[in-house]
């Protein structure tokens, strides 16, 4: 099943490749992305998101593109019954958008249309990591710092960072930890989802539509 990743750098999309193979119950594969180059950083900057997905609709067999980045102090998605952003800075909501308008323009191809899944990690992604070494990695519980000290969130992050240590390691090394330790959390992977419902909960959910 050849799937697609766009995370914030490198590392994050061997880490998301682990959870999406969870998902799935099966390995997945990267496409070749010919016009693909790397970089680091917010995926919805720029006309980035826009050529990735063009790249993986028209030119590869790619089935769906899975898209996950951090929340970086934004407000935790809450699902509404219309199609209005739920908050003015959600990053869930902002995906949909910009993601929706992207492939709205797309040609019809021959294979199934292609799908979009979009994950956030509140508040980076050591959170997601350090599940189940406490009660305190959880998007509940960045939710209640947020509100109890909104003005927290960049020492909050800066602490995930350097309980996970992987901030001044070589790229390959930082990919290394960052896959073990994701194959530490999918072992409670329904306990990790309950943790983490909007942000990799309806992620999730989408996800497992693509194995039917």
């Amino acid at each position: 099943m050849i799937i697609a990743t766009i995370g914030e750098s490198a590392v994050d999309d061997a880490i998301y490749r682990v959870f999406i193979d969870a998902l799935l119950g099966t390995p997945s594969q990267p496409p070749p992305l010919k016009s693909f180059r790397r970089r680091s950083g917010d995926p919805f900057a720029g006309k980035f998101l826009g050529s990735i997905l063009a790249e993986c609709h028209y030119h590869t067999g790619a089935i769906g593109v899975v898209i996950i980045v951090d929340g970086n102090g934004s407000p935790i998605h809450q699902e509404l019954s219309t199609s209005e952003h739920c908050a003015s800075k959600c990053r869930v909501c902002e995906g949909r958008s910009k993601t929706r308008e992207v492939v709205s323009s797309f040609r019809s191809r021959l294979a199934a249309p292609l799908r979009v899944a979009l994950g956030v990690a509140y508040p980076p992604i050591e959170n997601w990591l350090l599940f189940g070494r406490s009660k305190g990695y959880s998007e509940s519980e960045w939710s209640r710092k947020l509100h109890t000290n909104p003005g927290s969130s960049p020492n909050h992050v800066k602490e995930l960072k350097e309980a996970l240590d992987m901030r001044f390691k070589v790229e390959a090394d930082r990919i290394r930890d960052g896959v073990n330790h994701a194959q530490k959390v999918i072992e409670d992977l329904d306990a990790f989802e309950a943790a983490f419902p909007m942000g990799f909960g309806l992620m999730a959910a989408e996800i497992r539509k693509w194995k039917t």
